[in-house]
């Protein structure tokens, strides 16, 4: 038997060194807080945004059948109690709920918040409408935006105004700040959700489009956008903008490969093209999350655990850098699978938006100072 589990030990080591998986088997070292946010019947997608002082969760209730918010200070410490959830307003007529209740995509700045997201008013009529609230009222302002489809991304430009991004039935839409609708994409399928990013006044997302079978990404300055694909992604995918200066402007994309069980991050050459690397192999990944840290990045992913006798754990995991490698840490684990997740990082501090079953909760993790990473 010890020479089966030596074997066996060796298989898995060059398996994992073959693959060029980037994470280490010790535990990142990292403090983890956990807060009630809201609870009842909530349903996904969430997201968590934050400003000056503040962060605030987007998410939606299935028992008053609308989108709500809640505002979470930034103090010393997680809330006690959960905050209120405020209405932005009713989105179905009534059930059973539309495939896409909930669907959202959402913007802030110090001067306010906006949501972009689906209204089904009847059985047979569904819009796509915008919030926006200033910072120093709690009225929304509503929209009708046309023609209708799914909310992709929504960016709020420093000079005022609203990029707003949606998927009509046949194609992909833009409506800028300043100027007219217009179509990004024709012959396209929406899939997934899409992956937002910005920095300064460059921003971006990326989207999977059923119709071509790729992964696209769009960059959008000035009022101009330029745009391509990524090869071998799928629609399970996050992105971001790659760190340090000499990288400005190139992406970085993180997907996973159900047939391989991998999550691959994929980095932006300047011609264009697209490096991949093996981050870890995993089970079961529907959503992700990158982000730039330090001189590398973050990954934040869902995945299942086999706990044997047909029992399985949803785990929501963490992958950082600590010294020349990355390490893991599980942040949130249980019987029910993860619905949704969100998250936000802000500086050394990242803040995890978790629906579980009835729950929605923040983690704050307190990550090592990323200014003393090799």
């Amino acid at each position: 038997m010890m020479v089966k589990r030596i074997a066996s030990t060796l298989a898995a080591a060059l398996l994992l060194s073959l693959a060029g998986c980037l994470d280490s088997r010790a535990p990142l070292r990292v403090r983890v807080d956990s807060a009630l946010i809201a609870s009842g019947r909530l349903s996904g997608p969430v997201s968590l945004l934050g400003a000056e002082d503040r962060l605030v969760a987007v998410f939606s209730d299935r028992e008053t059948i609308s989108l709500v918010v809640s505002e979470i200070p930034l103090g010393s410490g997680l809330p006690s109690s959960p905050p209120p959830a405020r209405l932005v307003d009713k989105i179905d007529a009534a059930p059973p709920l539309s495939p896409s209740f909930g669907e959202h995509a959402a913007a802030m700045t110090p001067e306010g918040l906006s949501i972009l997201y689906l209204d089904r008013e009847k059985e047979d009529r569904t819009v796509l409408k915008l919030a926006s609230q200033a910072a120093d009222t709690r009225e929304w302002r509503l929209e009708i935006l046309e023609p209708a489809g799914n909310p992709v991304a929504l960016f709020a430009r420093p000079g005022g105004g609203l990029d707003c991004i949606w998927a009509s039935p046949q194609s992909m839409v833009l409506l800028p700040a300043k100027g007219l609708v217009r179509n990004l994409q024709d012959d396209f399928q929406f899939s997934g959700i899409g992956s937002s990013f910005a920095r300064g006044d460059l921003s971006g997302f990326t989207v999977f489009d059923e119709t071509s079978q790729r992964l696209l990404w769009y960059r959008l300055s000035g009022g101009t956008a330029a745009s391509g694909w990524v090869d071998g992604a799928g629609p399970v995918q996050a992105s971001s903008l790659r760190p340090g200066v000499r990288n400005a402007g190139l992406l970085a994309v993180a997907s996973y490969d159900p047939a391989r069980r991998r999550i691959i991050l994929r980095e932006q050459n300047s011609d264009d093209g697209f490096t991949g690397t093996t981050v870890t192999i995993c089970d079961g990944t529907r959503m992700l999350f990158l982000s730039p840290w330090g001189r590398g990045y973050l990954f934040l992913y869902d995945e299942r655990r086999a706990l044997g006798g047909g029992r399985e754990a949803s785990e929501l995991s963490l992958l950082a850098m600590a010294g020349p490698r990355y390490h893991k840490k599980v942040l949130s684990s249980g019987g029910e699978p993860l619905s949704s997740m969100a998250a936000l990082l802000r500086g050394d501090v990242l803040e995890v938006l978790v629906l579980r079953g009835d729950e929605l909760r923040l983690l704050r993790v307190a990550l090592p100072s990323s200014a003393a990473i090799p």
